[in-house]
C-alpha cells in the first residue's frame, strides 16, 4: 500500500495539490456561508456543567423557575383566588429601593461602581483622602459618558449631612462623622438598621435613621471591616457610584483606565464595574490578540526557514495549518452538527501552529536522512579524517583480489537500500567511558536531482518512517484532546472535540499535502526557492548554525547523557517527586474560590473589582454570614433532556405524574419527614425552633373551631385526619397561612399542586470553599436519599437542590481534570506499547511523562494557578505535549540496529535529536509570542506551552535517554513480538541444510535501493570438504574487525534446490515447535551453535550483490580483546535474511588463502538456507 501510494504521489503530486486546494475552498465556502464566523459576546458561555446527577437537578430547578411566578406563569406560589403576601411585596421593594435612587432600571448592581483605595494602603477616612475622592469624581465627570447628577460617594453624603462642600471639610467634621458611624454600627450589625428605617420603623437612634444615609454608607460605600470590631478599624476601600451612558462606556474606559492607573493625591482607582464592559472588552481583545498568533507563526517560520532553507516548504506549512483549521471547522459544524463554538476553541489555532511545525521538522529530517543515504556513495567528510591509514590498507587487499570491480561496487553503493531509517552511526562499546564518534562534519545533501525511480523510493522510505512517527504523536495528542469529552463542562467538551479534530486533520495533510510539496521542491531548482545563495556571509551563517547543531546533537548532548546518566536520573527524579508533592500535598492545586470567571489579567481594574467587591455588604447579600438555604423538591423529575453540548438548549420541564400530595398516606409521611428534617444537625437551630411544618399548620386550621377568628369557611371544624377530597378542596384556601412555614405547594391554573418543596436554612454559610459545601451537600443529600426510600409511591422521587451551581462546577473540575489526564495517559500507554512493541520502553516513557507533567503543574501551582475551567482545559494538554518527544526517542531506540545500549541511545540522538529540539523550540516560541496578550486565557496558554515544552524536552532528552542508557532493553527483552529464526537441520541425512557464512571483502557499502530482500534467487550449494576445513579454521581464528552484511549472490543455473525466505525482515515468521528437524536461534544467540552446522565459504560478490548496512571498521577497532567472542556472536538482525549464494569449486582454493590472511579487516557474513521449496 505504501509503495503504491508513493508511486501515485511521484506521478500525480500536482493533482494531489490541486484536489486538496479545491476541497478546502469548497468546505470553507460551505461552512462560512451556512454558519459564518463564531461570536464571543458572552465569553463564559458554556462554562456550566451538564450530564451529572447534580446538574440535572439544577437544570430542572432553572427550567421550573422559568415557569413560576407569584401570580403569573404556568405555576404560582399562590392559588388564583388568593392575593399576594404583603410581606413579599416589602422584600422586593427592599432590594430595589437603593438602586432606584441610583439607577432608574432597578438593577441590584448599579451601572457603574468605582472602588477607590489609598496608594500607600492607608486610611481613607481623613480630610485629605476624602477631598481626593471628590477630585476623582470631578475629573471623571468631565467625560461626556459620566452622569454627574447620579453620583453617590462618602464625601457626597457628608456634604448632605453637614450642609457644606467637599472643599470646606475640616478635621472636626471628619471626626464627627466617624463618631456618628461608630454609634450606629452596632445596630447595623444586629440587623436593627436596614433600608426600612427611613420612616422610623427601626429601634436604632434617630440620627442613624435620617434618610437611610447611615445604612447606605455601611451597606454600599465603606468596606466590611470599617468600625466593625468594637468601633475600630480603618477605611481601606470606598465606592463611588454613578451612571454612565452605555454607548460611551468603552470611550470612558479607554480615556482613564485602559493600561494606566488613575490616581489623584494618594487615592487611586482600584477596581471598576461597568455594565457589560468586560464582555465587550473581551470580544475586542479576542480579535486583536489573534494578531499575536500571527507573530508566533512568523517567528516559527523564521526558525523553519533557517532550518529548512526553503521558502516553498515554509509557505506550504502555513497553508497546512490554515487548511487543517478550516477542515476541522467544517467537520465541527457540518458533519458533527455542533451548534456552539466556545472561545476555548481558539486555543486550537495556536496548538495547531506548534504541532504542524513540529511534524514538518520530523518529516524534513527523515526526508533529509533518506536522501543522504541514497547518495551514500559520495565520501563523507568525517570518513576523510578518520581511518585514512586503515583505508589504504583495505584498498591494497581489495586490489589483490578481494573485489575485482571496485568501481562497480561504488556505483552500486550510490543506490544503497534506504528502507531502514535507523542505521549504524557508530558502534560504541558498552563502556561508560566510550568515546562518541566525531560526526560534526556530516556531509550536506548534495544538490543533485534524482530520477523518478529513486524519487519514488525516496517517497516510500520517508513515508514508511515519518508516517509512523507523526501518526503516533498526532494520535496521542489528539487522544489527550478527545479525553476532554469525558468532562461534564460544555466548553471543555467542545474544545476537546474541535482540538482533537484539528490534530487528526493536520496528520492527514502531513501525509498528503506535505509529501506533494516536497516532491515539487525536488523537481525545481532549490537555489531559486531557498534564497540562501544571495551572499556568502548568509551562506556561512547558515552553515555555522547547522555545524553548531551537529556538535550539540551528535556530541555534546549524547556525551552528557552517557557520561552523567546518574546525575540526570537523581536530579530529575527529585524534581518530579517535588512536583507531585506541590500538586497533591502542599500547597496543592486548589479549586477556584470565586464564582466569577476571570477572563482578563488580574491587573485589569474590571477584574480587580470582582475581588474587591467581596469587601462590601451589598455584594454579599446572598453570601452573608447566615446559613444558606437548601430545597427539597417533589413532583419534578431531575432530568435534563436538552443538548448537553449546547448551553442554549436546556430541554423541557418534566413533572412526576405519580406525585400525589392529597392522599392520607402521603401527608402522614410528609409531616413525619418534615419533623425529622428539622431535628438534623445541619439545620440552623434558631430556624428549627421558630418554624413549623406547613402541613401541620394546615391541620391546625382544619381542626379549628369555625367560630374562631381566622377560620376559613368549609375548611374548619374537621376531624383529623381529613380525607383526600376535603384536603384537596381546602389546601389552596389555606395555602396563604402556610407560605412562611416549611413546605409550600406550587399551583397550576386549575389550583392543583403538581409540585411541593421544602426550604430550610442550614448552619453552613455560603462560602466558595469546596470542602465545606461538599460536606453540607453530602449530609443533606444523604439524609434525603435515605428517607425517600421508605416513602410511599409518588414521593420516592424527592431530591435536594439549592445554590449548588458553583459547587457542581467545582466538583466536575476536581474529578474531571484528573479523569481526563488518566484517560490520556492510558491511551498514551497503549499507543506507545503498540508502537515500540516493548513493555520496558513503554514503562520508561510513562514514568518520564508523569514526572514531566508533575514538574510542569508544580510550577503552575507556585505561580498561583487555581484549577478553574480555563486552567483545567489547558492542563489537560500536558499529556499530549509531554509524550511526543519521548515517543520519538523511544521509537528511535527500538528501531536502532545497534547492539549496545550506548550505541542505541547515541543512534537515537543522531536520527531524531535535532528535530525534537526544534519542535520544542518552536512551540516554546509560540508560547512566548502570545504572552503580551490582554486575554488571560492566551497568557496562561503561553505560560503553559513554555513550561511544558521545557520540562518535556528535558525529561525526554536527559531522563528517558538516561534510563535507556542504563536499563534499556536489548534484543528481544520485553518485546511483544519476539521473533525467531528458523534453520532446518536434518541430522539423519547426508545432505544437510546449513547456514552458510559467506566471507568476502567490502568497503562499507550499502544495499541497493528498491531491492526486495524478501525475494530470493533459486540456487544450489553443495557442502564440500573444503567448506568443512575452512569452517574449522575460521572459527578458531580471532577476527578483530568484522563487516557484517547480507550477500545476495548470483543464481546458479545448475541448482536443483530452491530456497525460500523464512526470516524476511519485512515479514517475520514465528517459530513453530512442530517443525521437525529445525532448531531456533534467538537474536541474542544467533551464532551460538555447534561448528558442524556451519560451513564457511569464501565468496566473490558480483554486480547483482545486495550489500546490507555494515558496521564501520573504524568503530570496531574500539572493541577490547575481551569483547571478541561477544562481537562475533552478536550479528545484526539484517544478517538473518535468507540469501541464495553459489560458489564455483575452482575458486575455493584461491579464496581459502585470502581468508587465512590474518590481516583481514572486513568480513561480510550471510546465511544460506538450502532447504527445498515447500
Amino acid at each position: 500500500m505504501t509503495r503504491w501510494y508513493s508511486n501515485f504521489l511521484a506521478r500525480f503530486y500536482w493533482l494531489v495539490v490541486i484536489i486538496i486546494t479545491v476541497c478546502v475552498a469548497i468546505c470553507a465556502f460551505i461552512v462560512f456561508y451556512l454558519h459564518g464566523t463564531p461570536s464571543f459576546e458572552d465569553p463564559i458561555k458554556g462554562f456550566e456543567v451538564r450530564g451529572t446527577s447534580l446538574s440535572k437537578r439544577l437544570n430542572a430547578m432553572r427550567e421550573f423557575q422559568k415557569q413560576v411566578g407569584l401570580t403569573n406563569g404556568n405555576y404560582t406560589y399562590q392559588p388564583k383566588q388568593v392575593g399576594i403576601s404583603r410581606r413579599k411585596k416589602r422584600d422586593i421593594q427592599q432590594v430595589q429601593n437603593f438602586c432606584y435612587r441610583i439607577s432608574q432600571d432597578g438593577s441590584v448592581q448599579c451601572p457603574t461602581v468605582i472602588s477607590l483605595g489609598a496608594t500607600n494602603d492607608g486610611d481613607l477616612f481623613t480630610k485629605h483622602s476624602l477631598q481626593s475622592v471628590c477630585k476623582i469624581h470631578l475629573a471623571l465627570a468631565k467625560h461626556p459618558a459620566y452622569i454627574t447628577e447620579s453620583h453617590h460617594s462618602l464625601p457626597h453624603y457628608m456634604e448632605q449631612l453637614f450642609d457644606t462642600t467637599c472643599d470646606d471639610f475640616t478635621d472636626s467634621m471628619v471626626e464627627q462623622m466617624k463618631t456618628l458611624l461608630t454609634k450606629c454600627v452596632p445596630f447595623y450589625k444586629d440587623n436593627q438598621l436596614d433600608a426600612n428605617c427611613e420612616n422610623g420603623q427601626c429601634i436604632a437612634p434617630g440620627e442613624c435613621n435620617t434618610n437611610n444615609t447611615i445604612y447606605q454608607i455601611f451597606h454600599y460605600l465603606v468596606d466590611r471591616n470599617f468600625l466593625r470590631e468594637n468601633g475600630k478599624g480603618t477605611l481601606k476601600y470606598t465606592n463611588l457610584f454613578t451612571h454612565t451612558w452605555l454607548a460611551k462606556n468603552m470611550d470612558f474606559y479607554r480615556a482613564y483606565f485602559d493600561g494606566q492607573d488613575f490616581e489623584i493625591d494618594g487615592v487611586m482607582v482600584m477596581g471598576l464595574y461597568m455594565e457589560g464592559l468586560k464582555n465587550d472588552l473581551f470580544s475586542e481583545y479576542l480579535v486583536s490578540d489573534i494578531m499575536l498568533f500571527g507573530v508566533a507563526l512568523g517567528l516559527i517560520f523564521i526558525v523553519m526557514f533557517l532550518y529548512l532553507k526553503s521558502l516553498l516548504i515554509m509557505f506550504a506549512t502555513l497553508l497546512n495549518v490554515a487548511f487543517s483549521f478550516i477542515i476541522a471547522y467544517f467537520l465541527y459544524f457540518v458533519i458533527f452538527r455542533f451548534t456552539f463554538f466556545p472561545f476555548l476553541n481558539i486555543f486550537a489555532g495556536l496548538i495547531l501552529i506548534a504541532v504542524g511545525a513540529d511534524d514538518v521538522f520530523v518529516y524534513f529530517d527523515i526526508w533529509h536522512e533518506m536522501k543522504r543515504k541514497m547518495e551514500g556513495g559520495k565520501k563523507r567528510e568525517n570518513e576523510k579524517k578518520v581511518g585514512n591509514d586503515k583505508r589504504e590498507e583495505d584498498d591494497k587487499i581489495m586490489e589483490n583480489g578481494g573485489i575485482k570491480n571496485k568501481k562497480q561496487m561504488e556505483s552500486k553503493s550510490e543506490l544503497a537500500d534506504t528502507t531502514d531509517l535507523y542505521v549504524n552511526k557508530g558502534n560504541l562499546q558498552e563502556n561508560p567511558n566510550a568515546s562518541i564518534p566525531n560526526e560534526t562534519n556530516v556531509q550536506e545533501i548534495p544538490d543533485v536531482q534524482i530520477d523518478d525511480t529513486h524519487l519514488r523510493l525516496l517517497i516510500h522510505n520517508t513515508l514508511k518512517h515519518a508516517t509512523l512517527s507523526i501518526f503516533v504523536t498526532s494520535f496521542t495528542t489528539a487522544a489527550a484532546f478527545f479525553a476532554n469529552f469525558s468532562s461534564n463542562i460544555i466548553a471543555t467538551r467542545c474544545f476537546g472535540i474541535f482540538a482533537g479534530t484539528c490534530i487528526l486533520v493536520n496528520f492527514i495533510f502531513m501525509v498528503t499535502w506535505m509529501p506533494a510539496i516536497f516532491i515539487i521542491v525536488e523537481k525545481i531548482d532549490q537555489n531559486l526557492l531557498s534564497g540562501v545563495k544571495c551572499c556568502e556571509c548568509w551562506d556561512r551563517f547558515l552553515n555555522g548554525v547547522q555545524t553548531l547543531s551537529r556538535v550539540v546533537f551528535t556530541r555534546l548532548i549524547p556525551t552528557l547523557v552517557i557520561e552523567a546518566w546518574f546525575f540526570w536520573c537523581i536530579l530529575l527524579s527529585a524534581v518530579g517527586i517535588a512536583g507531585i508533592i506541590l500538586v497533591f500535598i502542599i500547597p496543592k492545586l486548589n479549586l477556584p474560590t470565586s464564582k466569577e470567571f476571570q477572563i482578563l489579567p488580574s491587573s485589569n481594574p474590571l477584574e480587580k473589582y470582582t475581588i474587591l467587591k467581596l469587601n462590601f455588604d451589598f455584594e454579599n447579600t446572598e453570601q452573608g454570614e447566615r446559613g444558606q438555604y437548601v430545597f427539597i423538591y417533589w413532583g419534578i423529575l431531575a432530568t435534563d433532556n436538552g443538548n448537553w453540548l449546547d448551553p442554549d438548549d436546556n430541554g423541557t420541564l418534566q413533572l412526576d405524574s405519580t406525585f400525589n400530595l392529597y392522599s392520607l398516606e402521603s401527608r402522614a409521611w410528609m409531616v413525619k419527614f418534615c419533623k425529622k428534617l428539622l431535628q438534623q444537625d445541619f439545620i440552623e437551630e434558631s430556624f428549627a425552633n421558630s418554624t413549623k411544618c406547613s402541613l401541620e399548620v394546615i391541620d391546625e386550621y382544619l381542626s379549628m373551631n369555625c367560630s374562631t377568628q381566622g377560620a376559613v369557611q368549609n375548611c374548619c371544624g374537621k376531624r383529623l385526619p381529613v380525607n383526600s377530597t376535603i384536603f384537596e378542596y381546602c389546601f389552596p384556601r389555606l395555602a396563604l397561612f402556610g407560605f412562611q412555614y416549611v413546605g409550600s405547594g406550587l399551583f397550576d391554573s386549575s389550583n392543583n399542586v403538581p409540585v411541593y418543596f421544602m426550604m430550610v436554612q442550614t448552619i453552613q454559610p455560603f462560602v466558595p470553599a469546596f470542602a465545606e459545601t461538599n460536606n453540607l451537600f453530602n449530609k443533606v443529600n444523604g439524609f434525603v436519599e435515605n428517607e425517600v426510600k421508605s416513602a410511599p409511591k409518588g414521593l420516592n422521587e424527592g431530591w435536594v437542590g439549592g445554590s449548588f451551581d458553583f459547587y457542581s462546577l467545582q466538583r466536575s473540575i476536581a474529578y474531571g481534570t484528573y479523569t481526563t489526564m488518566g484517560i490520556a495517559i492510558a491511551v498514551a500507554f497503549i499507543v506507545m506499547l503498540l508502537t515500540s512493541l516493548n513493555i520496558f520502553i513503554t514503562v520508561y516513557a510513562i514514568v518520564t511523562i508523569t514526572f514531566g507533567i508533575a514538574a510542569t503543574v508544580g510550577v503552575l501551582v507556585l505561580l498561583g494557578w487555581e484549577l478553574n475551567i480555563l486552567e483545567s482545559a489547558i492542563i489537560s494538554l500536558a499529556v499530549g505535549f509531554s509524550i511526543d518527544f519521548t515517543i520519538h526517542y523511544g521509537v528511535a531506540y527500538r528501531l536502532s540496529h545497534e547492539a549496545k545500549r550506548i550505541s542505541k541511545v547515541t543512534d537515537s540522538f543522531h536520527m531524531i535529536g535535532s528535530a525534537v529540539a526544534m519542535a520544542a523550540f518552536t512551540t516554546f516560541i509560540a508560547g512566548a509570542a502570545i504572552m503580551p496578550a490582554r486575554i488571560l486565557g492566551y497568557q496562561r496558554l503561553g505560560v503553559f506551552l513554555m513550561l511544558v515544552m521545557t520540562f518535556s524536552w528535558i525529561y525526554a532528552t536527559f531522563f528517558f535517554q538516561s534510563l535507556c542508557r542504563i536499563i534499556g532493553p536489548l534484543g528481544n527483552v520485553g518485546s511483544l513480538l519476539a521473533c525467531c529464526v528458523k534453520i532446518k537441520i536434518d541430522c539423519e541425512k547426508e545432505e544437510v541444510s546449513t547456514p552458510v557464512i559467506s566471507i568476502g571483502f567490502s568497503q562499507n557499502t550499502q544495499p541497493l535501493p528498491g531491492e526486495n530482500t524478501s525475494k530470493h534467487d533459486e540456487t544450489k550449494n553443495e557442502t564440500t570438504d573444503t567448506d568443512k576445513e575452512l569452517a574449522k579454521k575460521s572459527t578458531n581464528e580471532t577476527v578483530s574487525n568484522i563487516d557484517v552484511s547480507v550477500g545476495s549472490l548470483p543464481y546458479n543455473p545448475s541448482s536443483k534446490q530452491e530456497t525460500r525466505n523464512e526470516t524476511s525482515e519485512d515479514a517475520p515468521q514465528r517459530c513453530s515447535p512442530n517443525d521437525r528437524g529445525k532448531y531456533h536461534i534467538s537474536e541474542d544467540k544467533k551464532l551460538q551453535r555447534s561448528k558442524e552446522h556451519v560451513s564457511i565459504v569464501p565468496v566473490q560478490h558480483s554486480q547483482e550483490d545486495t550489500l546490507a548496512t555494515s558496521v564501520d571498521s573504524n568503530d570496531s577497532t574500539h572493541k577490547s580483546p575481551n569483547k571478541h567472542n561477544e562481537a562475533k556472536n552478536e550479528i545484526p538482525e539484517s544478517v538473518f535474511r535468507n540469501n541464495s549464494i553459489t560458489d564455483s569449486p575452482s575458486s575455493q582454493d584461491e579464496r581459502k588463502n585470502e581468508i587465512s590472511n590474518k590481516n583481514i579487516s572486513q568480513i561480510s557474513v550471510g546465511f544460506e538456507d538450502n532447504s527445498k521449496k515447500e
